[in-house]
């Protein structure tokens, strides 16, 4: 019990600050045993402690659990907090227990880090109908940080699965930029518009890619801005298969938007832009 008396003690302060909202979450791991069914039957006083009790289901499984593996303990104590709070509707606080659980994961477990943090903007704003959700105040940044280690990882996928975490992206930056464009904040959406059509060429989406430009550009805002300038030369380099065009995209990253510059890893998906790229082997045709 040692180890539930000094989760409650670091955290219970931490987690009971928490705003409070409602909602679902797709916990995943040990988090999926813990019946929200049962959970919304607690009695009032059980249900008044989720840390106690995500520390107890914690300990349930500790048998089959390696003790010593400090950030898997960590993570799986957050990831069943997560799960009450979302069997109790409270989306916020579900999600910021799904993300903590997720850095602590980050540089151990990458795949499942990954998971926790799609879970958590699942919490935040669903992918289903989110035009017609109000999004939670700081959720921008809870998307950012998700889409940026997606990034991050995919850079790392190598040759064997090479871009498998972009189509996950794409979910991400589309909820994004809803959430970017709600909040008025033009700068941050323009250059998720532009890493829209980076990834979707990275994919070799380019009719899909076509489409979203062009519903981009009904944003009055976004048509005269340099992402925009970049957005349609890439796209018209694809569409032609005009490669000088893209080669000259590529030999003047210094003449990218300085928002862009700051994401290294789209800078990187720029780079390796190729038109003559088959997208189901992702090799360089001959």
């Amino acid at each position: 019990m040692t180890f539930s008396f000094s989760l409650k003690a670091g955290h219970a302060k931490e987690l009971s600050a928490l705003p409070q909202s409602g909602g679902r979450c797709g916990c995943g791991g040990v988090g999926e045993q813990v019946d929200s069914r049962k959970l919304r039957k607690a009695s009032r006083r059980e249900r008044s402690k989720p840390i106690e009790r995500a520390a107890q289901i914690t300990l349930e499984h500790t048998p089959r659990m390696n003790m010593n593996d400090k950030p898997n303990l960590v993570a799986t104590f957050y990831q069943n907090a997560g799960a009450i709070h979302r069997s109790e509707r409270e989306n916020v606080n579900g999600a910021k227990c799904l993300k903590i659980a997720a850095r602590t994961l980050r540089s151990v477990d990458k795949t499942r880090a990954a998971i926790l943090y799609l879970d958590c903007c699942n919490l935040l704003l669903p992918s289903t109908k989110p035009q017609e959700l109000l999004p939670p105040q700081h959720s921008a940044d809870d998307f950012t940080e998700a889409l940026g280690f997606l990034l991050e990882i995919n850079a790392g996928t190598g040759t064997t699965e090479p871009n498998k975490w972009l189509p996950e992206a794409i979910g991400l930056l589309q909820r994004l930029c809803i959430i970017l464009d709600i909040q008025n904040k033009n700068e941050e959406l323009h250059k998720w518009y532009l890493g829209h059509i980076i990834i979707l060429l990275t994919l070799l989406d380019v009719d899909l890619a076509k489409e979203t430009f062009a519903s981009q550009a009904k944003n009055s805002s976004y048509t005269e801005t340099p992402e925009s300038d970049i957005a349609r030369q890439i796209v018209t380099a694809f569409t032609n298969h005009d490669d000088r065009l893209l080669k000259k995209v590529q030999g003047d990253l210094d003449g990218l938007p300085d928002t862009i510059k700051q994401e290294e890893k789209l800078v990187s998906l720029v780079k390796k832009l190729n038109i003559f790229r088959f997208p189901e082997a992702g090799v360089v045709a001959p």
